[in-house]
């Protein structure tokens, strides 16, 4: 079975057998970073002005692209995932028990580490 690693490396090696190499991609960002667009005033129909600006929307995604390459942001992984269920009855539920459950939830050595945070 394949790896996350081992797929990255076989895309990376289809994409530089296709020309999108390191220095490509490491272009095509600069180019973005320096992205301009144009502007167009009409009357009538007829076009009476255009004005060369700096498209800030794009520069903006390609700003943020290069600063996630580079490790600039914490990564989006957020780590393993739990779901908390409570049973809810008629009757709650005596102390001791509820203790007994939280530790069981917990596993052990988690109680202790509860009490010495309070």
């Amino acid at each position: 079975m394949l790896r996350e690693r081992d797929v990255r490396s076989l895309i990376v090696q289809v994409q530089e057998q296709v020309g999108i190499t390191d220095q490509y991609l490491a272009k095509r960002l600069k180019e973005g970073l320096e992205a301009r667009e144009t502007k167009v005033v009409t009357h009538e129909g007829q076009v009476t002005d255009k004005v060369d600006l700096p498209d800030f929307h794009a520069r903006e995604k390609y700003l943020q692209m290069a600063h996630k390459l580079r490790g600039d942001f914490p990564r989006d992984d957020m780590g393993p995932q739990a779901a908390l269920i409570l049973r809810i009855g008629d009757e709650p539920l005596p102390e001791n028990e509820w203790e007994k459950s939280v530790q069981q939830l917990s596993g052990p050595g988690k109680q202790n580490e509860r009490e010495s945070e309070e």
